[in-house]
């Protein structure tokens, strides 16, 4: 995902999120505009992430500037920015990595409120979302769809474990045939070559993959070493997918063929 990518699917996550919190949340009218209550409310976490990206400000309980005396003032109450003040605010706005966090796991929560928006599951499912949102999922590679059926894809289902870890939305099943769906390809198709390194006796050597798929995978095995193979990025990248192979490998998932003599000679010497 790149940070376009990322900033587009946040801005979209917020507009979202905020029209739901205006569609459950229980306002009243006040100076200024309709406010909501923290103190009461089960979507406050929502909001201190509507405010946290700029999205909506805090007041008092009449809606004037709230009471900032620290320990001992009330909890404050929220007024939320409109649709286009909120576009505005984000547009020039760096979206951090805690904010995406809070903004995906906002919206996964979200579906206690309005369960006919979206499934949490590994199938596929028929989705209830505004078309900037699915569109801005599908180009950050969240979520593929086909036709009217949708499936969420590895990256929403990493940043749900870092952001809603609580959140079970898929039987280990499920997450062995997503994480199959993913690193089966590499593993299948990789080259005589770099597998005779990487797996002794029937083994994976974890290290040696790892630095494989650092140095010759972007998607395609090369024969080359990549231009940009020592880059930090792909290191992290090439950690992730030799351990969730390695788990593969050992849950059965994936084959792994025990080697000859001379395949032993030839990762040796070779």
């Amino acid at each position: 995902m790149t940070p376009a990518g990322q900033h587009r699917l946040a801005v979209e996550l917020a507009v979202w999120i905020a029209d739901q919190v205006r569609r459950f949340g229980a306002f009243k009218p006040a100076a200024g505009g309709d406010v909501l209550d923290s103190a009461t409310s089960p979507l406050t976490g929502a909001c201190y992430t509507l405010w946290g990206v700029g999205g909506a400000v805090t007041t008092d309980a009449d809606g004037n500037p709230p009471d900032d005396r620290g320990y001992g003032s009330p909890p404050p109450h929220f007024r939320l920015a409109g649709e286009i003040e909120l576009r505005r605010a984000l547009d020039g706005r760096k979206i951090t990595p805690k904010d995406f966090s809070r903004l995906i796991g906002d919206f996964a929560g979200m579906r206690e409120h309005a369960p006919e928006a979206f499934e949490l599951s590994a199938d596929w499912f028929r989705p209830s979302l505004p078309a900037p949102l699915l569109d801005a999922l599908v180009a950050a590679e969240f979520l593929e769809c086909s036709d009217v059926r949708c499936r969420w894809l590895d990256p929403m289902a990493q940043w749900l474990e870092w952001s809603a870890p609580r959140l079970l939305w898929e039987s280990r099943a499920e997450s062995e045939a997503r994480h199959l769906r993913k690193y089966g390809p590499m593993w299948n198709t990789m080259p005589a070559w770099i597998r005779a390194k990487v797996v002794d006796s029937g083994k994976v050597n974890q290290l040696l993959l790892v630095d494989a798929i650092r140095r010759f995978w972007d998607g395609q095995w090369h024969s080359q070493p990549l231009p940009d193979w020592q880059d930090q990025k792909r290191l992290i990248d090439a950690m992730e997918s030799g351990r969730q192979i390695q788990q593969l490998v050992e849950s059965g998932r994936l084959s792994v063929p025990r080697r000859g003599f001379f395949a032993r000679l030839f990762a040796r010497f070779g």
